[in-house]
């Protein structure tokens, strides 16, 4: 049993999805769940000792920071739900009784 949802977001997440912005964090999360694990591991085994200083903070960063930007995204969307549904609460056992008495009705 699947239900269509629509969600209402506020205007600043719009913008923030529609913004340039977005195309650079959607950007950064593949780095931040491919590139960035990677060269730190490599790092770490004493495979680059050069650019280490900045490159090593730049990516726990990204590794850090990127996902904030969905998880605040998906915090705004589950509110929007929650608050639906409760908007729309409907007393579900006699709901699913109805069904389930159709289901099983002798025929």
């Amino acid at each position: 049993m699947s239900e269509k949802i629509t969600v209402e977001l506020d205007s600043k997440w719009e913008r923030r999805v529609n913004s340039p912005l977005f195309w650079v964090v959607s950007a950064l999360t593949g780095v931040s769940i491919t590139y960035a694990p990677f060269y730190l591991h490599w790092a770490g085994q004493g495979g680059d000792s050069e650019s280490s200083g900045w490159l090593v903070p730049a990516c726990f960063a990204v590794i850090y920071l990127v996902p904030l930007f969905y998880i605040k995204l998906g915090a705004e969307v589950i509110k929007s739900i929650h608050a639906k549904r409760d908007q729309d609460k409907v007393d579900w056992f006699p709901l699913m009784m109805n069904r389930l008495g159709r289901l099983f009705r002798h025929r």
